[in-house]
This record gives structure tokens, sequence and C-alpha cells, in this order.
């Protein structure tokens, strides 16, 4: 049976822990960060080490600032980065899709997945059929010690996961079900939406700060 391929887009502490756990399982992981500076680093570690509650280590089969390179022959595409990436990733994206791949933004925060989605569908047009879904957290608690090396807590034991549309959920547990035990099925994007606590966290400190933000 051939072996899933995965391409970890964002190689921040989210991301490069799940390139260790990934590669660990045996999985081949191909690592990608638009941060030139990183990926010389990491590339000359070779492995990525998280410690913490459990160890692992990996060591991806390609790192790099290189998009393209990153997506050649991946099943999964793993987005792990920050909200503000979403729509550059997939209009970067977008050329280098095939049918059959699953996008999933882990997390996606509020809306990633509607955003990804009407960039694709609806401003690029773009003709692959893809499976697009995000979590409502990050699958892991983790921070970065340095470059290669990770502190985690474990892996959240309840993450919500969807699809966009709802009717390829199913389809998508049962290719990363298996993988990731933690994910757990809701019935859309509104849960996963409101699921994450950056949601709730967020908007209050930003509302109090708002003075502050305006002298910036």
């Amino acid at each position: 049976m051939k072996k899933l391929r995965f391409a970890v887009l964002g190689a921040g502490a989210g991301g490069q822990t799940m390139a260790a756990f990934l590669t660990e399982k045996g999985y081949p992981v191909r690592l990608y960060d638009h941060n030139l500076t990183r990926i010389q680093q990491l590339q000359t570690l070779k492995t990525i080490r998280a410690t913490g509650k459990w160890t692992c280590q990996g060591t991806p089969e390609q790192i790099t600032d290189s998009l393209p390179q990153a997506l050649d022959g991946a099943d999964i595409i793993l987005v792990v980065t920050t909200t503000d990436a979403h729509s550059a990733i997939a209009r970067q994206c977008a050329p280098y899709l095939r049918d059959g791949q699953i996008i999933l933004l882990n997390p996606g925060h509020v809306g990633g997945a509607l955003e990804v989605r009407h960039i694709l569908l609806e401003e690029l047009a773009c003709s692959a059929r893809v499976i697009i879904a995000e979590t409502g957290d990050l699958m892991f608690a983790c921070r970065m010690v340095q470059e290669g090396e990770i502190f985690q807590s474990g892996i959240k034991q309840h993450v919500t996961v969807a699809a966009l549309p709802a009717s390829d959920t199913p389809r998508l547990m049962e290719v990363l079900g298996p993988i990731f035990p933690s994910l757990h099925p809701v019935d859309s994007i509104l849960e996963t939406g409101f699921e994450g606590g950056g949601a709730m966290l967020h908007p209050i400190p930003s509302l109090m700060n708002l003075n502050r933000m305006d002298r910036a």
C-alpha cells in the first residue's frame, strides 16, 4: 500500500513538531517555509527533535523554501501557519494542486477554509478537485526552544475538524483519522471556527489597547 506523502507548510513550532511526528511514523514529509534563514538552519540540522511529554525526532526527506518542491507528489497538504498567511498560501499553491489532494488548515481559525475555498474556486478558478478542511485548534501544545528543537506538552486529545463542503468530512476522516486519532469530526466549519480560543480571547485585549495600536 502506498504511503501517504505530506507537505507541511510552515516551519514554526507547530510545523516542525508536525514534521517530526509524521516522519517518525514513517511518512515521507517535505517541510516548507518562506523564511530562508530558518530553512537554511533546519537544512544544516537535518533532524528535528520534539521533547517534553513525549519525545520524537524525524528527518524530513526535504526541507525547502520552494513551494513547488514541497507540493510535488504530496497527498496531504498541512498548512501550519499564522492566519494572515492563509490567503497567500492558497494563491501560491493553486497552480500546483492536483485532483485528490487534501488541504488541512491546522488550525483554520475563523473562516480559514472558507477563505481558501473562495480564493481557489472563485478568484482563481482552480480546476483541481481537492478537499479543503480545517481544525479548530493546533493539534500540538508546543513552543520552539530553538530551530530544530521543540518543547511540547502533548497531543491535544480532542481537536475538531470539518471539511468545506461538509459532505467531504467523511472522506477526510477516512484518510486522516487513523493517523491523528485526536481528530473529532463536527458538522461544519462554524463549529471549528468558534472552537478555537483565539476568537474569544484575542478581541478583548485588542479592544482595550486600540489607543496604543492607533499610535503605533
